[in-house]
């Protein structure tokens, strides 16, 4: 199977590097429209074929896949014309700026019985499946989850920081769940770039519990934490860190004359995140061209993502009204 690959460059080189690292799959074909990043990743990975323009590959008899890693005010547009070529397509997060178009994608590939598949790559990481694993059946039932993803850059110029940022813990959120929230609101400002917002505070309604989700590219501090509040204890997943980065500590409330007493008990597990997510993606997307088999951040998933992306843009032009799904 014929992988290509369209965009080089931060998650281009970074992707490109997974699929060389899993040792089960290849790019064979390359396109970006700067000569020089083709050039150095041609150094790199001599048996590559490389092109400056991009619609080679969308239109190459020999390439059986695409894997789009441009800006995302193309991704749309692109990933249909792959799609209309008979092309299998892997795109990054954001899938598309609008839920529309992500129902459109979706749609064409499914006419096409074409594998869409978006890399939100948060949930192929072992620490985030073993949290699925511990809610319900170690903790309980999940009460509540608070997001903060923050860090100083890097400043996109194709899409605001909710765009960017929020689709990682959505993912998580809707890989936990398997169900949409009930409503959202959020509100966010533009403090470096006019009319740009580089700061969210976003809240998701779910019908049994709620979500918090802090994005931010304007902090100096970077945190990549995660707590997911659950009946009987607290999971923690910290991304800083390089592989133990989940903590479970089982937590239990006690009443006694009409005072709640908690009790935290020393953490139980704290587990090691060796595996790399990308490769799992690659895998995943290789397997599902090869059998038939949906992904699990398939076109629908990515549709979800969008739909809740849209609701969250709504509420913050209207000053973090609730928007209901």
């Amino acid at each position: 199977m014929n992988f290509a690959m369209v965009g080089y460059g931060y998650w281009g080189r970074i992707l490109l590097k997974a699929f060389n690292d899993s040792n089960k799959h290849r790019v064979t074909h390359l396109a970006d429209r700067n000569i020089d990043k083709l050039l150095q990743a041609k150094s790199i990975y001599p048996d590559i074929a490389i092109f400056t323009n991009i619609d080679d590959i969308a239109f190459n008899g020999d390439v059986d896949a695409v894997i789009i890693s441009l800006p995302a005010i193309y991704h749309f547009n692109y990933a249909k014309l792959c799609l209309e070529n008979g092309k299998h397509v892997l795109i990054e997060k954001p899938m598309t700026l609008t839920y529309n178009e992500a129902y459109e994608l979706n749609e064409l590939a499914q006419n096409l019985n074409l594998v869409l598949m978006v890399n939100h790559h948060f949930i192929y990481k072992d620490a985030i499946r073993s949290v699925k694993q511990h809610i319900p059946s170690s903790v309980g039932k999940l009460q509540y989850f608070d997001s903060t993803r923050t860090n100083l850059g890097i400043f996109r110029t194709d899409v605001d920081v909710v765009l960017d940022l929020a689709p990682h813990d959505i993912s998580i959120l809707l890989y936990l769940a398997e169900k949409l929230p009930e409503s959202v609101s959020a509100i966010a400002k533009a403090n470096v770039v006019p009319n740009r917002n580089d700061i969210a505070y976003i809240t998701l309604y779910f019908d049994d519990f709620m979500a918090h989700i802090n994005v931010s590219w304007i902090s100096a501090f970077k945190n990549r934490t995660i707590i997911f509040g659950c009946e009987n204890g607290t999971i923690c997943f910290d991304d800083n860190k390089s592989t133990e980065k989940l903590t479970i500590s089982p937590v239990r409330y006690v009443r006694n004359n009409g005072k709640i007493e908690c009790i935290k008990n020393e953490a139980l597990i704290t587990e090691n995140d060796t595996s790399n997510a990308l490769i799992n993606v690659i895998d995943e997307f290789a397997s599902a061209i090869e059998t038939g088999r949906q992904p699990i951040s398939n076109g629908e998933f990515g549709m979800a993502v969008a739909l809740i992306i849209d609701a969250i843009q709504a509420s913050i032009a209207k000053d973090g009204i609730i928007i209901k799904l």
